[in-house]
This record gives C-alpha cells, structure tokens and sequence, in this order.
C-alpha cells in the first residue's frame, strides 16, 4: 500500500505499507526479494530514501 500525506510537507513524501497474513509470510518476502536482481534495489534507491522498516502487529480489518 503505498499512502501520500493530506498536507504539505518536507518531511514525508509518501508511506509504504506491505501487509502480510503472517511471520513467516513476511520472512518469507524478505528471502524472495533478496533473490531479486540487485539492481530492482538500486533502482528503488534512486528515487526514494527510505528510513529503516518499522514492524507492526495487526488485526484482520473486516470488510464489511
């Protein structure tokens, strides 16, 4: 999920989220995108400089 702040600011551009079901679903997208090409990572450094990840725990959101 990719969100873009409702202000002006030169701090935030914009927040990345990635959601996971589980640990071991994030643990396992960790080891998926370390097998990618090295340049997907640099390419991404590029246009953005990122902070260190933050990790939260969450609930299911209902949907209805």
């Amino acid at each position: 999920m990719i969100l873009g702040p409702d202000y002006e600011t030169d701090e935030v551009d914009f927040f990345w989220g990635n959601f996971y079901q589980s640990e071991e679903a994030r643990q396992a997208f960790e080891a998926e995108w370390q097998n990618l090409n090295p340049e997907v990572e640099d390419n991404w450094n590029m246009v953005s400089d990122c902070l260190e990840p933050r990790y939260y725990n969450s609930a299911e959101v209902p949907t209805s």
